[in-house]
C-alpha cells in the first residue's frame, strides 16, 4: 500500500482525530543541568564589579601547579518521571479462575462476585458453564451465555441461553433460549443484537444452505422488553456475529454459508435501509470511529500463516496494511482504537503452530508499527475507553490473567485473575 492511499483513507475523519491525539500527547520533565561552558559566563553582577580577566588566567595558572583541594561533589538528584495514567473505565466484567462472572468497579481495588454456582468440569453433577460476556456501553447491563448440563445415561443433556443481568439491582432476564451466533450491545443504548443460532435442516441441502431455515439479525430491546427483528436474511443466508460501527449507524454480520469458520462480511445501514454484501470471507472486522473503515486479517478458521492486516472503505477496495511478512509470521485480530488514530493487532512471528504473540500497535498517520511485548495464550485485545491502554488476558487456561499495557511506556499492571475482559464507561 503505498503512502498516498493510506493518507486518502485517513481522510475519512481520522486525520484530525490524529491531530488532536498529538497535541495532547504527554512530555517528560526531568533536570536541566548547565553546560561547562554556561557555568563559566560571568553572571550581571560579576560584569558590573568589573572582572579582572588577566588576574583570572594568572590565577588559573597558578592552579595547575598547585595540588586542588579536595572538596566533596554534590549526589544529582534522580529524575523524576512524569507518572503515566493508570487504566481508565467504569466497569470491567471477567470470568474468574472459578467460572464464576466477576465485575472490578473504578474506585474500588475489590472485585465484586456475580455468580456462585459455575461448575465447567461438571464431574458427577451439573455442569454450569458462562461465556462472551458484553457490556453495554454504561455499564449497567451484563449480557452473556449459560450452558446448564444435567447428566445423562449418554453423558449430559445441555440447555443454552443469552442472558442480561443489571448490575444494579441483580435482576436478570433471560434473551434466549436457545445457543446464539454472537451478541452486541448498540452503543449508547440497551439494545442488544444476536444471531439466533442455526437449525441442523439449514444445511441439509448439499452445496447450498436451505434459505427456508435462514434466520437474520434479532435485537432485545431490554428498556421496553420487546424482540425485534433488525436485519432480515434477504439473501436467503443466515445471519450472525453482529458487530455494531461505534456511532451506531452500521451493524455488520457474517452470512453464515458453511457449518464451520467464518462467514462472508455484509452490514446493513441503519440510516439508509440499505443491505451491503461483500461477498467476501475476511474473518473478525472492527470499525473505525466514523463507521468509513474496516480493518481486518482475513483470519476465517484455523490460522494458515497467511494471514495479513488490511484496510477497507466500506465502499472500496481493500489495501495491505503494515508488513507482508516472510516466512511463517502471521498478524490477527486487529482492532481500531477509540480515536481512529491506531489498530492494535496480534502477530505470531513463529508461525500457527506457537501460542506466543507479539501485541503490536500501528500509527496510521506515521504508518509506523511499535511491538509492545510478548505474552504467551492472547486472546482478543479490547482498549481502555480513552484510548492510554490495551486489556487482554493471557497465560495458561488455569492461571489466566487480565492485563492492562499502558501504550506511553509500556507499563504492565495486573487488573485480575481471569479471562474475557469486557469493559465499559469513560
Amino acid at each position: 500500500m503505498n503512502n498516498n492511499n493510506r493518507k486518502m483513507y485517513i481522510g475519512h475523519g481520522i486525520a484530525v482525530l490524529i491531530l488532536t491525539s498529538l497535541a495532547c500527547g504527554s512530555v517528560q520533565i526531568g533536570l536541566v543541568t548547565p553546560t561547562l561552558e554556561e557555568t563559566l559566563q560571568p553572571s550581571s553582577d560579576d560584569q558590573a564589579s568589573g572582572w579582572d580577566l588577566a588576574s583570572l588566567e594568572e590565577d588559573e595558572t597558578q592552579a595547575e601547579t598547585q595540588p586542588a583541594p579536595q572538596t566533596a561533589s554534590p549526589t544529582p538528584e534522580p529524575e523524576t518521571p512524569t507518572p503515566q495514567p493508570a487504566a481508565r473505565f467504569s466497569t470491567m466484567a471477567y470470568l474468574g479462575l472459578d467460572g464464576n462472572m466477576w465485575i472490578l468497579e473504578a474506585g474500588s481495588d475489590t472485585p465484586r462476585q456475580l455468580t456462585f454456582d459455575a461448575n465447567p468440569a461438571g464431574g458427577e453433577g451439573v455442569f454450569v458453564d458462562y461465556e462472551s460476556l458484553n457490556l453495554s456501553s454504561d455499564g449497567t447491563l451484563l449480557a452473556y451465555r449459560q450452558d446448564v448440563g444435567t447428566p445423562i445415561a449418554s453423558g449430559y443433556d445441555v440447555t443454552t441461553g443469552v442472558w442480561v443481568i443489571n448490575l444494579g439491582t441483580g435482576e436478570r432476564h433471560q434473551v434466549l433460549d436457545r445457543n446464539s451466533y454472537g451478541f452486541a450491545w448498540k452503543p449508547d443504548t440497551h439494545l442488544l443484537a444476536y444471531g439466533p443460532g442455526v437449525e441442523m435442516d439449514y444445511f441439509i441441502t448439499r452445496g447450498q444452505p436451505d434459505p427456508a431455515f435462514a434466520t437474520g439479525i434479532r435485537a432485545f430491546d431490554m428498556n421496553r422488553e420487546e424482540t425485534l427483528l433488525l436485519v432480515e436474511p434477504e439473501r436467503g443466508l443466515a445471519l450472525s456475529g453482529p458487530n455494531w460501527s461505534p456511532d451506531g449507524r452500521f451493524l455488520a454480520f457474517e452470512e453464515v454459508v458453511n457449518m464451520e469458520g467464518s462467514g462472508q462480511f455484509a452490514y446493513y445501514d441503519l440510516e439508509s435501509q440499505e443491505y451491503v454484501a461483500w461477498d467476501d470471507f475476511v474473518g473478525h472486522t472492527s470499525w473505525s470511529p466514523d463507521g468509513g473503515l474496516l480493518t481486518y486479517a482475513r483470519h476465517v478458521y484455523a490460522a494458515s500463516g497467511e494471514e495479513r492486516l488490511y484496510l477497507r472503505p466500506r465502499l472500496g477496495e481493500e489495501q495491505l496494511l503494515g508488513p507482508d511478512y516472510e516466512g511463517p509470521a502471521y498478524a490477527t485480530h486487529p482492532v481500531f482504537s477509540p480515536d481512529g488514530s491506531q489498530i492494535a493487532y496480534k502477530v505470531y512471528e513463529d508461525g500457527p503452530m506457537t501460542n506466543t504473540a507479539t501485541v503490536v500497535v500501528l500509527d496510521l498517520a506515521l504508518d509506523e508499527a511499535r511491538p509492545l511485548g510478548q505474552f504467551e495464550g492472547v486472546r482478543e485485545l479490547a482498549w481502555t475507553p480513552d484510548g492510554s491502554h490495551l486489556v487482554f488476558d493471557f497465560e495458561e487456561w488455569e492461571s489466566r490473567q487480565i492485563m492492562a499495557l499502558n501504550l506511553a511506556d509500556g507499563g504492565q499492571t495486573v487488573l485480575a485473575e481471569g479471562r474475557q475482559p469486557a469493559l465499559a464507561g469513560p
